[in-house]
């Protein structure tokens, strides 16, 4: 197949090589251009767009029938990241990342190899309740995964966890703690996002912790909403700061030691507590 004359023209020797063995690849190779100006430069534009990727996350293709025009289509890997998008909603700070996946958590030490088998095992259990009968569910045991350590991977895990349960179809909230105890303290629609927190199949909270000073906030929203989910079987993830035991001593500064112990033995109840570390 030739290349057109004003197609030739818009490119360098080395482009046209480039554009050549692009055009013998199976979507192109049978296309018939012809002596077709605006032909040629639609697969040109093809090309080009093949190279530079001008639109994240989609790809031009070009379409023959009825009659030749030019479309973006999203790609696979984005497809998939919108099916993540519509799956989990974001409440506070957006700490998602939808490319996150449990493959890719590194398993460097005995702690890390248990922390990826913990979670392994929450999306196992999640697959098979969802073909199983309602007596035949399993518990769905959640993760607490703590560490004093910045950028250990306690975000990416929760996150690689919720991206593998949302390519199953299954849902939930995922919510950053600080900007969840200040969206509460407004009062605003603060019923719906209770229910919300309390029905979602998957609930994920960030950073718990972070948000300590508010005494409030644990004992008239966080306690209700643990106490349901923990009624109902429901699949809950922390990442924190603190351990359990460092969390409960934090609370206790400013609340009644009691009903800190209270709030810390529901996450037990609802989690496997693990570690991450380097070492």
């Amino acid at each position: 197949m030739a290349l057109n004359q004003e197609l030739q023209k818009l490119t360098s020797l080395e482009e046209i090589e480039e554009l050549v063995k692009f055009m013998s690849t199976s979507e192109m190779m049978n296309l018939d251009i012809g002596d077709s100006k605006e032909k040629a430069l639609m697969v040109y534009q093809v090309f080009r767009d093949h190279k530079n990727r001008s639109f994240p996350g989609h790809k031009l293709t070009l379409s023959t029938e009825p009659f030749w025009a030019l479309v973006y289509k999203p790609t696979f890997e984005q497809n998939i990241k919108t099916q993540r998008q519509k799956l989990f909603s974001i409440k506070g700070e957006d700490s998602r990342d939808f490319s996150a996946m449990l493959k890719d958590f590194h398993q460097n030490n005995v702690k890390r190899k248990e922390a990826y088998k913990l979670a392994t095992d929450i999306v196992k259990t999640a697959k098979t309740n969802l073909t199983c009968s309602d007596k035949e569910r399993k518990t769905n045991v959640g993760l607490y995964i703590h560490s004093k350590e910045y950028q250990i991977g306690k975000t990416f895990l929760a996150n690689a966890i919720t991206n593998e349960l949302a390519d199953l179809g299954i849902g939930g909230v995922f919510v950053f703690a600080p900007s969840l105890a200040s969206q509460a303290k407004k009062f605003e629609n603060l019923e719906n996002m209770m229910r919300d927190l309390k029905d979602a199949p998957v609930l994920v909270i960030d950073d718990i912790g972070a948000e300590y000073r508010s005494e409030w906030f644990r004992i008239e929203v966080l306690m209700p909403v643990l106490q349901n989910r923990l009624s109902n079987n429901k699949l809950t993830i922390f990442t924190s700061n603190y351990s359990t035991a460092a969390l409960e001593t934090l609370y206790a500064r400013n609340n009644n030691p009691v009903d800190a112990q209270r709030l810390i033995s529901r996450i037990l109840e609802l989690c496997n507590e693990i570690e991450l570390s380097e070492k």
